[in-house]
């Protein structure tokens, strides 16, 4: 019973063989299907080739990143003015209203003071305790429930 299986499916599989390549060699088109096929076997490799660059690039990146990382919070703390100046980019970033917020900062504790809306303080903190270099952050805004309120 097997072997009649067996015959089956290499009867199947050779006809199938030659039915390709009748398709293929045929002398009227074939050279057209084989240009095709070509074409697009070349196109398969060329994107899996770009794309294994592009992940390749991609986890580079972020690997000097990582290092970068490593290295800003191996160093000393940053002076008052330049760590306020970066948390201003940040929130400058991050926030709506970034002027209307006010940063001290002395020794890696900082300070916010201004106007905030209520659906942005969170944003706010969170963005500031991720600067390098900011030990503590401390808040003394005051929360507004819409754009209007903040002068």
């Amino acid at each position: 019973m097997e072997r009649d299986r067996d015959k089956q499916i290499a009867l199947f599989v050779g006809a199938g063989l030659g039915a390709a390549l009748m398709f293929m060699l045929d002398p009227a088109r074939g050279a057209r299907r084989r240009a095709l096929v070509r074409d697009k076997t070349v196109k398969v490799l060329r994107q899996g080739g770009r794309a294994i660059q592009d992940r390749s690039e991609d986890i580079g990146h972020r690997l000097t990143g990582a290092a970068h990382e490593w290295k800003a919070k191996r160093l000393p703390p940053p002076a008052n003015d330049q760590l306020e100046e970066r948390i201003r980019a940040e929130l400058g970033h991050k926030v709506e209203h970034s002027r209307a917020i006010i940063v001290a900062a002395e020794e890696g504790n900082v300070t916010l003071k201004g106007y905030a809306l209520r659906d942005e303080l969170e944003d706010i903190l969170d963005t500031a305790r991720h600067v390098n270099g900011v030990r503590k952050v401390r808040s003394e805004m005051q929360i507004k429930d819409s754009p209007e309120d903040i002068p």
